[in-house]
């Protein structure tokens, strides 16, 4: 029996390209911290996929910068 996806049961979204992640990487800037942004934006993508908002993303994004914010204040704390 064939069935078609309704509103109610969309398909499953395909995987983020890598293009997008390179480039949220590449746009700050800052080689040693390359890896850990590439995988942020691995992760800022797969929200948006998975959401289908930009809400998700703003708000880890903002969670992220005020981490980096804290640590910066705290000596270093984390990595980045």
């Amino acid at each position: 029996m064939l069935s078609y996806p309704t509103p109610e049961d969309p398909p499953p979204a395909p995987p983020a390209p890598p293009a997008p992640p390179a480039m949220f990487a590449i746009l700050h800037l800052s080689v040693p911290s390359m890896p850990h942004l590439f995988l942020m934006g691995a992760a800022l993508a797969w929200l948006r996929q998975r959401s289908g908002s930009l809400l998700p993303g703003m708000i880890a994004h903002f969670g992220h910068n005020f981490l980096v914010l804290l640590s910066e204040q705290g000596g270093g704390l984390l990595p980045w």
